[in-house]
């Protein structure tokens, strides 16, 4: 009596996979479960075609498979002849980098003017306290160490910024152009004159910064030494010198607490020391 046996997994004939096929076996051939070649080798001839069919249709679908893809492959896109497309960003990135250092230097230009546009006295403050209390002339000297005082006070602040190189520079910049055009409004015309008066100035310029910073960082003593040597030289009065050493410190801690915003925005005003005056002897 046949029997059906049903082999669920893959079985290997030479080579050929059978996956779920029923065959019907005599009870003497449970062999197959064993030995399926020897079962098989008397059929050789269906295992040669069937090896034949499969190659052939393998090559069917190999065939089959490219005539779709020829079908549906797309045009080659060519590009350009160069081989590096220009990109807008590494050119902008390149003048970035080439300019970069030259933005300090512009931008110190305008900052420069809107401080040095505080270094600046009123009328009656010059007229009131520097001729009349102080006893200096008015001179263009006078206007020189008294308008060098609030450069020195800007120059201080500008030290503890960034970029300081080019904002003291512009500072002082500023403030020597304004020299000359006094100088030549006296009516000067020589250039040589000009340019020795200028020499001269510097040199002043470079000891007075020197004489103050050296009383910022030491004490009231040094720096009043410095005061005198340098603006109050025919003042006889101690009271007016122990006021403007206190005017200065005073000057100091307004410019040590203003934001760096405002600082370069020219938004802040020196106290009148006229007024300062008038308050101390009350």
């Amino acid at each position: 009596m046949n029997s059906i046996i049903r082999l669920g997994a893959k079985v290997s004939v030479n080579n050929l996979y059978f996956s779920n096929t029923i065959f019907n076996v005599s009870k003497p051939s449970f062999s197959l479960l064993f030995s399926p070649t020897k079962y098989y080798s008397s059929d050789s001839r269906k295992h040669n075609n069937a090896k034949e069919l499969s190659k052939d249709s393998t090559k069917d679908i190999k065939s089959s498979n490219s005539s779709v893809s020829e079908e549906i492959e797309q045009p080659n896109l060519t590009l350009s002849t160069s081989r590096k497309p220009i990109r807008f960003t590494s050119a902008t990135g390149f003048l970035q980098k080439l300019f970069k250092p030259l933005v300090p230097q512009y931008q110190s230009i305008e900052i420069g003017r809107n401080i040095y546009s505080r270094c600046s006295f009123s009328e009656e403050q010059y007229d009131r306290f520097w001729l009349e209390q102080a006893n200096m002339s008015p001179t263009f000297q006078s206007w020189f160490s008294i308008t060098l005082l609030y450069v020195w006070l800007c120059l201080t602040r500008t030290r503890t910024m960034e970029n300081s190189k080019y904002l003291k520079q512009q500072l002082v910049d500023c403030f020597f152009k304004e020299a000359e055009e006094r100088i030549r409004k006296t009516g000067i015309r020589s250039g040589k004159i000009v340019n020795d008066s200028l020499k001269d100035l510097t040199a002043n310029y470079f000891g007075y910064i020197m004489s103050f910073d050296e009383g910022l960082i030491t004490n009231d003593a040094v720096l009043a030494g410095a005061v005198w040597r340098n603006i109050l030289s025919n003042c006889e009065n101690t009271e007016t010198l122990y006021l403007l050493v206190l005017y200065i410190r005073r000057q100091l801690k307004m410019l040590d607490d203003l934001d760096n915003n405002d600082f370069i925005l020219g938004k802040f005003k020196f106290e009148d020391i006229y007024l300062l005056s008038k308050s101390q002897t009350r």
